[in-house]
């Protein structure tokens, strides 16, 4: 099944690429473009990164010195012609939020990018005539229907959503939480500053739905080439220090680590996570006892609960790290999600077009390669 790894940085909606057409079908709207850019400029946050085209030319210019140049620039493009390629083909490789156009007059190769992730980011600000050709369709709005606010608006909440079979199994901002309101997304806890996040999941169609005030953007995201979707892999680049367990802890997990049944070394009950409910760890404990006191003592209390991956060095040490996420992919078919102190193994069925539940997680999981996952 399809799983990509993706990254969804503050510049997709933090940045804005302007620009401005001065080609001869502008000259009666030239002013008013000069106007409502402007305005844009002046109302634009300080900490939003900023870029000025002109049609035809991929060059960029400098948005704090915009007023006092404007009217040499504009010579300098008049003859460049109405074309966004140049200027797409400069933006294609970064990321570049919401792209404005201000302009009168048809762009004539528009349609060589329509369906790209640019052109879904995209809006035309019509000053006169409009820049789409004939039958082929895009997000135009007319300047006298246009206010700063739609390009600047603060955001509120980014859901990030996918096909049928989305599932994330990763992600490793903790201001986003896992929603089952209507389809399964993954959503921005409100209010928070942080909207970054790199993530992975099985699906396609991944986008993100970035709520503004008074607006909408839909965000089409594209998996990254070089970042891996392998389990292992993930919790080696992604995740936070290893840490040793004790001599005595070593030895239990060795010794369980492949068992059907494992029992916890304190008082002998059969356990169901490394969270011992047995009677006689709930004496010493009212909610009873983490086997591993190692857990508690290099761990923040917010970490404890949750998966726990263990992995054995090569010299035979037993380390373990908090893994971020309450879905964890066990192989190419199926996760785990973390639901109190216990896990479930999940399946995607296609024929019924859902996640299915295979059973529960083995106290120690085998990821392979000797990494084992756990739950707290």
């Amino acid at each position: 099944m399809e799983d990509h790894f993706y990254s969804l940085t503050g510049e997709k909606f933090d940045s804005i690429s302007i620009i401005l057409d001065a080609s001869e079908s502008a000259d009666k709207a030239w002013n008013e473009i000069v106007t409502l850019t402007k305005e844009i400029l002046r109302k634009l946050p300080r900490d939003i990164q900023k870029k000025l085209f002109f049609l035809g030319n991929p060059k960029e210019y400098d948005t704090e010195i915009f007023e006092e140049n404007v009217s040499e620039w504009m010579r300098e493009n008049r003859t460049r012609g109405s074309f966004i390629t140049p200027i797409f083909e400069s933006l294609r490789d970064s990321k570049t939020g919401k792209i404005v156009v201000l302009g009168s007059g048809i762009i004539y190769d528009l349609e060589d990018w329509t369906g790209s992730e640019l052109y879904e980011d995209l809006l035309l600000i019509k000053v006169g005539e409009s820049m789409l050709e004939k039958d082929i369709a895009g997000n135009e709005i007319d300047s006298t229907n246009f206010s700063a606010g739609s390009v600047i608006n603060s955001v509120i909440s980014v859901q990030i959503c996918g096909n049928k079979e989305f599932m994330p199994y990763f992600w490793d901002n903790p201001g986003y939480i896992l929603s089952n309101e209507g389809d399964l997304s993954l959503r921005s806890s409100n209010p928070q500053k942080n909207l970054s996040v790199n993530f992975a999941a099985f699906g396609s169609k991944i986008f993100a739905n970035v709520e503004k005030k008074g607006s909408r953007d839909k965000i089409i995201l594209s998996p990254s080439d070089q970042a891996q979707t392998d389990p292992v892999q993930i919790i080696e680049q992604c995740t936070g220090a290893w840490h040793c367990l004790t001599v005595q802890e070593e030895t239990h997990f060795k010794q369980n680590k492949d068992a059907e049944r494992v029992y916890c070394p304190h008082c002998q009950g059969l356990l169901e996570s490394l969270h011992c409910l047995g009677t006689v760890c709930r004496q010493t404990k009212l909610l009873g006892k983490i086997i591993y006191s190692s857990l508690e003592k290099n761990l923040e209390s917010n970490e404890i609960k949750g998966f726990i991956v263990f992995r054995e060095t090569s010299d035979g040490r037993i380390q373990f790290k908090k893994y971020p996420s309450k879905i964890i992919k066990i192989n190419d078919r199926q996760i785990s999600i973390q639901e109190g102190s216990r896990s479930h193994i999940y399946e995607y069925v296609p024929n019924e077009e859902r996640w299915a539940e295979k059973g529960k997680l083995r106290i120690f999981h085998s990821l392979g390669r000797g990494y084992y996952v756990a739950v707290v």
